[in-house]
């Protein structure tokens, strides 16, 4: 619909790495025409490598550090970041799920885990690709 949110994990040639908040331009017709340039939001801890909207003005985001880990952080589109707990594996994927206060994270090696309650919980292996619909 008129006014979608779309989020870009974006990396530049010279290795600037940021997030891109952006809203879809419709027609009368409602066919998107253009992505407009929204909100330039910078990781703080690291180069962006997965995020998910989490409620209509926060996004989770996974970033790898200098040091190869995988951090985990809520961004408001409106305010400061939130430090959530570290993945205890390297995430690949990251998705909202039913609950607004739970996430999927797929990992580089095919586990599937929960976080939820400030905490996480492997829920399945030997999966390579996850798309939940919430």
């Amino acid at each position: 619909p008129e006014g979608t949110r779309v989020i870009q994990s974006i990396q530049t040639e010279d290795a600037e790495s940021f997030l891109d908040v952006g809203v879809v331009l419709r027609d009368a017709n409602s066919i998107p025409l253009a992505l407009n340039k929204g909100l330039r939001i910078e990781p703080v801890l690291g180069t962006p490598i997965a995020v998910a909207w989490q409620e209509p003005a926060s996004m989770r985001v996974l970033e790898r550090t200098a040091s190869g880990l995988t951090a985990f952080s809520e961004y408001s589109i409106s305010g400061p970041r939130t430090q959530l707990p570290m993945p205890p594996t390297m995430g690949i994927e990251l998705h909202a799920a039913a609950s607004s206060a739970s996430s999927y994270l797929l990992s580089d090696v095919g586990e599937v885990w929960l976080f939820s309650a400030n905490s996480w919980r492997r829920i399945a292996t030997g999966v390579s690709s996850i798309s939940p619909l919430r």
